[in-house]
């Protein structure tokens, strides 16, 4: 795509404010004809306010767009008839009572397509979404993956010029997230559409020919992945870490002109300027730990980004300085802090939770991984008392969890997913409530709510109406709250949805802090695959059931005895590609742009792919073998576990 390709789309200087919140500021763009263009940016960027105007569902307070030569700011009905519109949320434009072949004939009557057409058209799209089984089956019985399809079917019913899909995968299984981009892809390639596109997965980023990375209600940068990667070359590297944080601990004591970032396995710096690798290595010394460049990804760009405009300001030393005064009590024989035994939920004949088994040891991070209504945040409201199992149990510092819940309530912190801290009150109000509730005693309190000032970056400003602070430090406040009474175990219910990448790795760095140094157990659930590399061990999670649990190398190396070495494969067309290696390799697929090839003999297979790909017409760029990420093998435990069709998940 290039500058001189028609446009589908254009923006010029557009504005919003909803009463004193400025939501959007000056955003400019273009969407060429046939080009996939992706918004990125954490919730409350402005991504949705942004795609609601150029929908013609709401207007700017300034600026222009166009749709083709429509105005779509003067004549918003009319640029609702070639523009497709999918909100953010599962399935919620969807009517849940109605069937999915009524929820495309109402989507139908609403934009008036000729009722001639209506057969031929719903019958390609329901078998491109491969949902033509389940045409008379109610919206509100499809899981998340089969509803998202429905309303991406609803949004092409009357064959939009331009389709914009608001954040369509977001807690999504990984299998129908993989299959949702397979049905964009095939309708980019039969279908005359332009494509805008919201996302908060960055692989999925890596799919669209440019991507506006947004934060604060501005556009922070725009154009494509791989030239807004470029000046970070030389710039990212990464090494591996141990479970004792040794590396960690040099690293940071050297205060290399650089962010340092514990991913799990490894620890991945960001340098101000190239030549990072060789500091980072003398900082280790003559230690085991070999530090390699690596090639920058989305998210470093993105995180570079925002502490180079500003959006990230705030040092990260005071938190380690407040989770190192948030002391825990030692537990003291080593023993599983928690025991979770044949644990199940059934609302009706609907089973949430399936009888899982786990245990978390004092000072693990365990991780609970899985799409939304896999059965998570069930899962731990039962745990902390929230709400009463079917059957099973389990201990918690030896308490029973149904039994003795009083017993444990002093034990254990909770952070739930939503709604963990009352938008009236300021935030020294919710720390004051918080501390009520948990009984810190009097000549505790003012230390212990210092400390949870310095945690959240709020010192000096317990005044602010908690409503009034950005997602990522209204989620530090929140699990400074939860830490007040020191519990031993902590459970955080997806900490950092919609949070920005920043603000989600230093979240993250708080954890590791607590963990490592402070001896803490934490229980946490996401639906991020890439942050369950943090976690010491995880249970992945789909449809109420365990379906594997290990430490992430575990699971990574198990993927690799059943499928073999992991290739990935750039290659001009990464679709077309997948589907031609497919027939020559059991497991194939894509993965953000590039292809994912297994194979039990990968020095064979580095011989034949670009053989097979240059006969195909498909240009071969390059070829590597990678550590298996945990969306692969999420998605091998799933389809191991017969989940992976599209009834199940």
């Amino acid at each position: 795509m290039g500058a001189s390709d028609p446009v589908a789309l254009e923006a010029q200087g557009l504005n919003k404010s909803f009463r004193k919140l400025q939501a959007v500021r000056d955003v400019s763009l273009q969407l060429h004809k046939g080009e996939i263009l992706g918004l990125i940016g954490p919730d409350g960027a402005g991504k949705s306010t942004v795609m609601q105007m150029l929908a013609g569902l709401i207007r700017p307070d300034s600026g222009s767009i166009r749709v083709g030569e429509m105005d779509a700011v003067r004549r918003p009905e009319r640029v609702k008839q070639v523009v497709g519109f999918m909100p953010q949320g599962l399935g919620f434009s969807l009517a849940g009572e109605l069937s999915v072949r009524e929820n495309m004939e109402y989507f139908a009557d609403i934009h008036e397509v000729p009722s001639a057409k209506r057969k031929e058209k719903f019958d390609v799209l329901l078998r491109m979404t491969r949902l033509a089984p389940f045409s008379r089956r109610e919206a509100k019985n499809l899981s998340g993956g089969m509803r998202q399809k429905l309303a991406l079917c609803c949004a092409l019913v009357h064959s939009p010029r331009v389709l914009m899909l608001d954040e369509p995968t977001t807690g999504v299984d990984p299998v129908s997230r993989r299959d949702f981009w397979i049905i964009i892809a095939d309708i980019m390639r039969h279908e005359d559409v332009s494509l805008l596109v919201a996302t908060a997965y960055m692989e999925e980023a890596e799919r669209c020919h440019r991507v506006a990375f947004m934060a604060g209600g501005r556009i922070l940068a725009f154009g494509d992945p791989d030239g807004l990667k470029r000046p970070l070359l030389g710039r990212v590297c990464e090494t591996e870490a141990d479970a004792e944080g040794e590396a960690l601990s040099r690293l940071r004591a050297a205060r290399l002109p650089a962010q340092i970032i514990p991913l799990g396995r490894y620890v991945r710096l960001i340098g101000r300027a190239s030549g990072l690798a060789p500091l980072a290595q003398a900082a280790l010394g003559d230690s085991a730990y070999e530090v390699k460049e690596s090639d920058p990804e989305l998210e470093d760009v993105f995180v570079d980004l925002l502490a180079s405009s500003g959006e990230d300001s705030e040092a990260a030393e005071e938190e380690h300085e407040a989770a190192k005064a948030a002391a825990v009590r030692s537990v003291g024989n080593g023993k599983s802090i928690l025991v979770v035994s044949d644990l199940e939920k059934k609302f009706g004949d609907f089973t949430a939770v399936d009888r899982i088994s786990f245990e978390v040891r004092p000072g693990e991070v365990f991780g609970l991984l899985g799409p939304n209504g896999a059965g998570k945040t069930t899962a731990i409201k039962m745990l902390c008392g929230i709400v009463a199992p079917t059957s099973g149990g389990g201990r918690i510092v030896g308490f029973d969890v149904i039994g003795e819940q009083r017993k444990i309530k002093s034990h254990i912190g909770y952070m739930s997913q939503k709604f963990s801290l009352y938008s009236d009150l300021t935030v020294g109000e919710n720390i004051d409530l918080y501390a009520g509730v948990y009984l810190v005693p009097w000549g505790k309190l003012r230390e212990r709510k210092r400390n949870a000032l310095r945690l959240s970056g709020l010192r000096g400003r317990q005044d602010r109406l908690s409503r009034d602070l950005p997602l990522g430090i209204r989620q530090r406040l929140s699990l400074a709250c939860a830490l007040l009474h020191e519990p031993e175990l902590v459970f955080l219910d997806e900490p950092t949805s919609g949070v920005d990448p920043v603000a989600r790795r230093r979240f993250w760095d708080i954890i590791h802090y607590l963990s490592r140094e402070m001896g803490m157990s934490v229980i946490v659930t996401t639906h991020y695959m890439d942050e369950a590399e943090h976690c010491d061990r995880l249970a992945l999670m789909a449809a109420g059931r365990i379906i594997a649990l290990g430490s992430p190398a575990q699971l990574a190396g198990q993927v690799e005895d059943d499928l073999g070495t992991l290739l990935e494969v750039n290659c001009s067309d990464t679709l077309q590609g997948a589907r031609v290696l497919q027939d020559h390799f059991a497991q194939a697929t894509f993965f953000g742009s590039r292809i994912h090839v297994f194979s039990k003999d990968p020095q064979a297979a580095e011989k034949s792919i670009p053989a097979l790909l240059d006969a195909a017409g498909i240009r071969f760029l390059g070829m590597r073998t990678r550590p298996v990420p945990l969306e692969e093998a999420f998605i091998h435990f799933t389809e191991q576990a017969g989940l992976a069709d599209a009834g199940k998940l």
